[in-house]
């Protein structure tokens, strides 16, 4: 069943959002007061689906797409600055989108690193795509 919520919100992240106002090369992408301390919200720019987030009081965006496989990290868990993975539990930073652990179990359960490098699929840990976030006026934009 958790499979399959999180293919529903996979494929709800890349429906179209009309709440995208371009100006100039900063795309508004909501206001101040919707991005919550420690609470992810997704939003679409130009295509691809990102997480936002406040960390420490600063806006952060990185893609909501995990570099192992391709899943949607919105279904994963933040803490600390930290999404994870809710595949494969590969952590990132995210306000930098910096690897800082690389597919260290399977649907949130720890397993034996031997296990973990077989998980892997030979691909070598790297991080996700993060975005430049100006906030400004009670409004937060991404940098195009």
């Amino acid at each position: 069943m958790r499979y399959f919520i999180t293919a529903l919100r996979t494929l709800r992240n890349y429906l179209p959002s009309d709440k995208s106002v371009d100006k100039g090369n900063l795309v508004e992408v909501g206001k101040s007061a919707d991005f919550k301390e420690g609470r992810m919200r997704v939003v679409d720019f130009n295509g691809d689906s990102v997480i936002l987030t406040r960390y420490q009081g600063k806006v952060c965006a990185v893609i909501n797409k995990c570099a192992h496989l391709a899943v949607a990290l919105d279904s994963g868990t933040l803490k600390d600055g930290v999404i994870t993975c809710p595949l494969h539990n590969s952590k990132f930073d995210v306000c930098t989108g910096e690897n800082l652990d690389w597919v260290t179990g399977v649907a949130g359960v720890r397993v034996p690193k031997w296990t973990s490098e077989l998980i892997a699929l030979g691909q070598e840990p790297r991080g996700i795509r993060s975005y430049t976030v100006v906030e400004e006026n009670d409004a937060v934009f991404i940098q195009a």
